[in-house]
């Protein structure tokens, strides 16, 4: 059995706690949802200063072990197989890329790629320090109507094509609207989720979860 006490203080700022029966049920629901969203948000500026943090140490470009990779002294040796040299290629090669707003991109990632999002910029960077075959918003033509999925993947293990889409926004309506109608194409054209298909979200009160980032790579890699 719990009792609520709501923190004030009176006009000489002295604080007591006073008793809410309930009779106040409805302002202890208020208070409590009002103790639970400035959490919230303060835990939210943790991970938005855990990001930030990390974007400003990650190592840039891929690092000393990607110029390894790439120069051609080593890029031969290093290359194990027919898949890995496909993938390197596909990589590398240029690619049709999303045409639209592309004042909104401004946040780099470790491969020195402009994205949208921090979260965006956080997911790449963990794609490419994963060494796992990446183009962001590449051109998959479906039906009548061209997309650009945040991310398109091909799986270091066997080549599988597969996307990951980050909704940033779904606490908006219109927004999640255009999302789930999104997934539904991609379903419809024989992408699955968790099969071929990856999708993350974000609400406005629900920042990207960066653990089950990590995990996702770990699975793609296998």
């Amino acid at each position: 059995m719990y009792k609520w006490l709501h923190r004030v203080e009176d006009r000489h700022g002295r604080a007591h706690c006073a008793y809410l029966g309930r009779a106040n049920v409805e302002a202890a629901r208020a208070l409590a949802r009002k103790t639970y969203y400035l959490q919230k948000q303060k835990d939210n500026e943790k991970e938005i200063e855990a990001l930030d943090a990390y974007l400003k140490r990650c190592v840039q470009d891929g690092g000393q072990s990607l110029r390894i990779k790439q120069h051609p002294a080593f890029s031969e040796l290093l290359k194990a197989n027919d898949l890995e040299r496909e993938l390197d290629e596909w990589k590398n090669a240029p690619y049709e890329k999303n045409p639209h707003h592309e004042e909104h991109l401004k946040v780099r990632a470790m491969n020195g790629e402009m994205v949208r999002s921090k979260s965006e910029a956080f997911i790449l960077s963990s794609l490419t320090a994963a060494d796992i075959p990446v183009r962001y918003e590449c051109k998959l033509q479906l039906g009548d109507t061209a997309y650009y999925p945040d991310f398109t993947i091909r799986r270091p293990s066997d080549g599988k094509l597969i996307l990951w889409e980050h909704f940033g926004l779904m606490s908006e309506y219109g927004y999640m609207k255009t999302a789930l109608d999104k997934i539904r194409t991609y379903i419809t054209h024989g992408f699955y989720p968790m099969e071929n298909l990856i999708t993350t979200f974000e609400t406005e009160k629900s920042t990207l979860d960066f653990a089950k980032v990590m995990d996702l790579v770990e699975w793609l890699r296998g």
